[in-house]
């Protein structure tokens, strides 16, 4: 029996992570998309850095790690102060946390 998964529930939406090389050892390292939910409470900073919404930012391919950064942590892109791979850790360590915890932070 198929099971027909809503990629639109909550729980399995995704945020896309935009990986721009493939020869950037960094991006490799990088997950593909975050859960949905990490990132939905950030769409006035989201609207604020790029001018779309969430939704349209997705349709685009998402953002690169280091916007992802900032939008997660409600800044604007020119106050990144953390390389990619910095920015690759982050975001690979509040994945874990969760899904560990299904606590957003």
């Amino acid at each position: 029996m198929e099971t027909d998964f809503n990629q639109d529930h909550p729980i399995l939406k995704r945020f896309k992570i935009l990986k721009y090389s493939l020869f950037n050892k960094t991006l490799q390292q990088c997950p593909d998309y975050i859960p949905w939910a990490m990132i939905a409470k950030h769409e006035a900073q989201a609207k604020k850095n790029h001018d779309q919404t969430l939704e349209r930012l997705n349709a685009r391919g998402g953002l690169s790690p280091t916007e992802l950064y900032a939008v997660l942590n409600d800044i604007d892109y020119a106050q990144v102060t953390l390389t990619e791979y910095e920015c690759v850790a982050w975001i690979k360590y509040k994945m874990e946390q969760h899904i560990k915890t299904g606590v957003i932070s």
